[in-house]
């Protein structure tokens, strides 16, 4: 699958963004906050009808404008899909595939997969677990619609159960009959969800390990841990053992959303205090992962989105990395950099196929277009 070309309209700092797109490498050269991240999130909003870096679509729409347009034109297995997402603030966005609207956002996740590596993901080895089991469940979403299915109903009535939770704290009286009902009903999802997790994790470990060897060319030992209460005890007898504890706080303390991925370099925890090289050649390494693992369940290519990842990496890190999705395991790639020559000399290094664009604020330019 790769993107041919896109055009938006109101889209972060950009009045008009219209491009053409080679199937291999696409490089978008420029300053810090010139808009290149900006040009990245847009392929992403539209392959997953949301951005990679805000959690609202407010965010998205160009300053003092009053609506936002995203359109493109992607081949996929030999068809070209045209996908279309609108929003006007105070109404619904909408989704449009070949003229379809989607009913739900869900029903888009997965039709275009993509994968984003930014620098702010190297907080997923550091900080707190959510953003861990964000992480696993973007990537299932993708290739798995029963996945996704049980996720939205889990935290729906995760959602309920903490109502009623918190209702019983202000009040001091607990609906044992209503909690417990919410609290069977998520059963089933749970496990699902677990059982699902469980092979991810096992399949993204050894596609990790690879990728991690192949880009720091390193002889560090690297290990991802799936952790969860459901290996030890089901999700009723959690809930029963929490059952105090979740009446004293007013929430669900226990179950799979509090699962999470530990990161380990050498048998210990991933720390800050590790080398940029090594933070980044590990979160690299993982999405690589994550992109195979797609590719390999849907049957065709995911977009691979890098966005301003070379600061701190050393030329030989990056030239293994280039060299890597030159390769045919790869598809379609877009990089944003700060430095105008890096990127483009090795790829032409490499002799690989690649357009050059090049943003300063107000114009993107390449050998092929010149955009407002």
């Amino acid at each position: 699958m790769f993107l041919k070309n896109s055009k938006a309209v109101n889209f972060r700092s950009y009045n008009l963004l219209a491009l053409n797109y080679s199937p291999k490498f696409n490089v978008f050269l420029g300053l810090n906050g010139v808009g290149k991240t900006n040009a990245l999130d847009s392929i992403h909003y539209l392959c997953l009808g949301k951005s990679y870096f805000s959690s609202g679509d407010r965010h998205v729409l160009k300053r003092g404008m009053d609506f936002f347009r995203n359109e493109g034109w992607l081949q996929k297995n030999k068809k070209e899909h045209h996908v279309v997402a609108k929003i006007v603030p105070g109404k619904k966005k909408e989704l449009e595939v070949n003229q379809q609207k989607l009913l739900r956002l869900s029903d888009h996740i997965g039709l275009f997969p993509c994968v984003m590596i930014a620098p702010a993901d190297i907080q997923l080895l550091i900080e707190g677990s959510s953003e861990r089991r964000i992480l696993m469940d973007q990537c299932i979403s993708q290739y798995d619609k029963n996945y996704l299915s049980d996720l939205i109903l889990y935290n729906r009535l995760l959602k309920q159960r903490n109502a009623v939770l918190k209702g019983a704290k202000e009040i001091g009286f607990l609906d044992e009959r209503l909690l417990s009902s919410y609290s069977e009903q998520m059963y089933e999802p749970a496990l699902r969800i677990h059982e699902r997790r469980k092979k991810f994790n096992v399949d993204l470990t050894v596609l990790f390990n690879n990728y991690y060897q192949q880009i720091s060319q390193g002889s560090e030992e690297c290990h991802i841990e799936y952790k969860s209460a459901l290996f030890d005890n089901s999700l009723s007898t959690l809930f029963e053992q929490s059952l105090e504890k979740d009446k004293i706080l007013g929430r669900t303390t226990s179950g799979i959303h509090k699962d999470d991925l530990v990161f380990k370099l050498d048998g210990e925890v991933i720390k800050p205090f590790a080398s940029q090289g090594q933070l980044k050649s590990f979160i690299i390494a993982i999405k690589l992962a994550e992109y195979s693992i797609i590719k390999n369940l849907k049957g065709f290519h995911p977009i691979l989105l890098l966005d301003d990842l070379f600061d701190k990496l050393d030329n030989q890190r990056i030239a293994s990395l280039l060299n890597l999705l030159n390769s045919d395991e790869f598809g379609q790639i877009f990089i944003s950099d700060t430095d105008e020559n890096r990127i483009p000399n090795i790829l032409n290094e490499l002799k690989a196929h690649s357009m050059v664009y090049k943003v300063d604020g107000q114009q993107i330019k390449s050998n092929e277009t010149e955009e407002e």
